[in-house]
């Protein structure tokens, strides 16, 4: 390794008597610096991680696939709130759009969202709040102490992988049983779980602080607003479920939120009562 070489790669291990700074050396060090970050280098690869899936020149780029109404929401809204500049492409879950060979490349799951950060296509909500609070530290998403954090990460996965699960059984009972008696045996099982977990989530409504996630509006307020939304689907009425309702129309018109909720053509509530659903 050259004295260039050591200097851009460990700056913090040259002392300011290591070499002798003379005007050619501060010249040649310069070269280097401007190389391995602005330009193709022969020996840029020691330095900087190679991303398979960045086009060459772009840098620094954000583009949100998404659902509307979907869990998706939630890093969407996020993105708004952090006033990130990001590209938004829509996805026809009903048509099959996940499906499709361009999509399955990004995410060969199937599944929304998917944040591809930099040329890097993220999936898992979990995953990609991580990556924004990361990229946003100043936006406060998730808490800074260690502790806190973990407790809210343990919340947000709960949403993820319990709550938004058992929704999928209430919803899409067929993926899960054969037999027409089977599927509705499904569908009012896991509504009875849903309930309770609605009932829960009104719970943490009531001693938010004045968030659920503490003293900044995040991931776990964004997330509760669509499974409460969600819940009308379930055939439960949201306004019943007061804290809850109160909260998300807290949440709702947060400036980045309601841009979100604009894009995506959300109406909060969408519970039928069991009359006007029979006379339609």
């Amino acid at each position: 390794m050259t004295k260039m070489q050591a200097f851009a790669y460990q700056p913090c291990q040259v002392s300011a008597t290591s070499y002798r700074f003379d005007t050619n050396f501060v010249a040649q060090m310069h070269t280097v610096i401007i190389a391995c970050f602005t330009k193709p280098h022969s020996n840029r690869a020691n330095y900087l991680p190679v991303n398979p899936y960045l086009k060459p020149g772009v840098r620094m780029s954000l583009k949100l696939y998404f659902s509307p109404g979907a869990c998706s929401f939630v890093p969407h809204a996020l993105l708004e709130m952090a006033g990130a500049t990001f590209e938004t492409q829509l996805v026809k879950l009903a048509a099959g759009e996940q499906k499709t060979p361009e999509y399955l490349a990004l995410n060969p799951r199937g599944q929304v969202p998917v944040l591809v950060a930099d040329g890097y296509p993220l999936t898992q909500v979990v995953a990609i709040v991580n990556y924004i609070n990361d990229r946003f530290p100043e936006a406060n998403f998730l808490p800074k102490e260690p502790l806190a954090k973990a407790r809210a990460l343990g919340v947000l996965a709960w949403m993820n992988n319990s709550a938004h699960t058992t929704f999928t059984h209430v919803f899409r009972p067929g993926n899960f049983a054969e037999s027409e008696s089977s599927v509705a045996e499904v569908k009012g099982f896991m509504t009875a779980k849903y309930m309770t977990i609605l009932r829960e989530l009104d719970a943490m409504a009531a001693s938010a602080a004045p968030w659920i996630g503490g003293a900044h509006p995040g991931p776990l307020d964004l997330y509760a607003t669509v499974l409460m939304r969600w819940g009308g689907f379930a055939g439960q009425d949201p306004t019943q479920l007061t804290h809850l309702w109160a909260h998300a129309q807290k949440v709702a018109a947060l400036p980045g939120v309601a841009r979100a909720i604009e894009r995506e053509r959300l109406k909060l509530n969408v519970y039928t009562p069991p009359e006007t659903a029979k006379a339609a």
